[in-house]
Parts: C-alpha cells; structure tokens; sequence
C-alpha cells in the first residue's frame, strides 16, 4: 500500500509504504517516475542500486528490504529513516536557522566515509555523493541514500556525465575508468560545506561549475575560520585536483578524519535531528 509521497528525483520516486504481508514496518519505495519507466536504462539504473545494496552491509548505507519486479519495471523496499539530509541540515542554517557545529560534521564525516567504504569494498562506488544524499536519522546516524548512479570500481566511464556538478572530481569529467579516489574527492567537498556552511564551488551553471573545479579553485577550509584549523590538512588532501595526490582509498581519508576532534556523541546528534524535524515551533 502507498502511503504518501517521500520525495521524487530526476529518474524516480519514492513513496512511503506497507508491504503485503508485513503491514507494521514501513518502507520507502523506491520506482521510476512514470513517464521513465519505460526506459531499459533507467530500469537497469534501479536494478543496479538493487543489486549494490544487496551486496553491502554497513549501518550507514540505506538497507534494502525487498525488491521486485512490476509490468510497468523494477521497484525496491528500503529501509524507512526519518530524518533530514545534510543538505536540509545546511539550507536550515542557510535560513537563519542553528548551523552544525564542528564536533557534529566530525560525527557525520565518520559515518559518510564508513558508508562509503563499505560500498567500495564491495566493488562499487556510490555515483553521486553530495550532501542531499546523506540522510542523518533521529537516531544520530547518518546514511548514504540514492545509488542509482553506482557502477562497479574500474568500470569505464565511456557516456556522458552524469552525476551532480559542484562535487564532481576533476577526472570525472572526462570518460574513463570509475575511481574511488573520485568519491574521495566528492566526500571532502561536501564535508567542506558542512564545516563552512557555504558552497565550495558556487558558480552559474554546470560549465562554470565545472570550470572553477578543474582550476583548483578549493581555498583551504580554515581560510579566515582558524578554529577549522584541524580539518584543513586532510580537507586539502582530499580535493586534490590530481587524483593521485588525494589520500588512497576512503580508508585512508577515513583514518585521516578520526584523528581530528572529538565527535559529537550519538545521542546528541540524534537530538539535533529531532529538533529540526519539529521546526522553530516545535
């Protein structure tokens, strides 16, 4: 049964919903939009998320709870997570609302590159890291969402670009073989943002954009803000124009990361996030 509408996106929806025969958990069920459903590529697009998120087992990447097969195309049953989005978390501070404080972008760096770690060590990658699709819970943990775009590591990459533009890393623009050190990029830039609480590379348009990213322009995330001092080194690492400069793997950026300042505690984020949920009223 579909319940109501959760969100809708380029190529899908999503509807919050009950599965026959378990009428007490909900889901968010995930299809393509209709007038895409057609579409072999965006069937096998949703297949492909399928089959990645069977494969991978981490509290930080959304849990795929069924899958099937309609006359129309395929649909998935994912875990359902209240919760808001980094992006939500930095238009809220964007609006005059409360910003992130350090130690809570320090929590959701911790969970973002473990997520992400798991799915590269599965042989994926995510396709489209950007802060709308980290999800952090009411439970204080935050959840990589939406892997429509994943494609195994190494795959070539011989299409047009496809992916969001401000968290693109440099070689991405260009066909070639999917690399994790493009996600490792796309992490720092969206880590970036959360500390800052601005955009790193605003710019009018996707050629712009794409621009100012293949010039390097990434000024140091502790420029004119000498309390983000501690994540300025490893940040600047990480968006590297040349991937061979960044650190390795999403381990490697992962242990980088934790040796920064303490985390906010779980039960603090988990009561951040209710509070934004119930808004300035609540």
């Amino acid at each position: 049964d579909l319940l109501r509408p959760l969100g809708r996106g380029s190529i899908a929806e999503v509807w919050l919903a009950r599965l026959p025969g378990d009428p007490g958990r909900p889901v968010a069920l995930k299809r393509a939009l209709p007038h895409l459903r057609a579409t072999p590529a965006i069937a096998g697009a949703l297949r492909t998320e399928a089959d990645v998120l069977a494969a991978v087992a981490s509290p930080h990447v959304v849990r795929l709870v069924a899958r099937g097969e309609e006359a129309d195309g395929p649909w998935l049953a994912l875990e359902y997570i209240e919760g808001v989005s980094l992006a939500g978390l930095l238009d809220v501070q964007a609006r005059g609302g409360p910003g992130l404080p350090a130690s809570a972008v320090q929590r959701v760096g911790l969970d973002l590159l473990a997520g992400l770690e798991a799915i590269h060590e599965a042989g994926f990658l995510h396709g489209d890291v950007t802060p709308g699709n980290l999800l952090v819970g009411t439970d204080g943990a935050a959840r990589l969402i939406d892997l429509n775009l994943a494609a195994p590591v190494g795959a070539p990459s011989t299409g047009p670009w496809r992916g969001t533009a401000a968290y693109t890393a440099p070689e991405r623009w260009e066909p070639g073989p999917h690399r994790v050190a493009s996600e490792v990029f796309a992490a720092a830039v969206a880590l970036w943002e959360a500390l800052r609480g601005e955009r790193l590379f605003r710019a009018e348009g996707v050629l712009a954009t794409r621009q100012r990213i293949l010039d390097g322009d990434a000024p140091r995330v502790d420029h004119r803000r000498p309390e983000l001092t501690p994540w300025a080194d490893v940040l600047a690492a990480a968006l590297a124009p040349d991937p061979r400069d960044r650190p390795a793997s999403t381990r490697a950026l992962r242990d980088a990361w934790s040796r920064g300042p303490t985390a906010e505690p779980r039960e603090a984020m988990a009561r951040r996030i209710a509070a934004v949920r119930r808004g300035p009223s609540g």
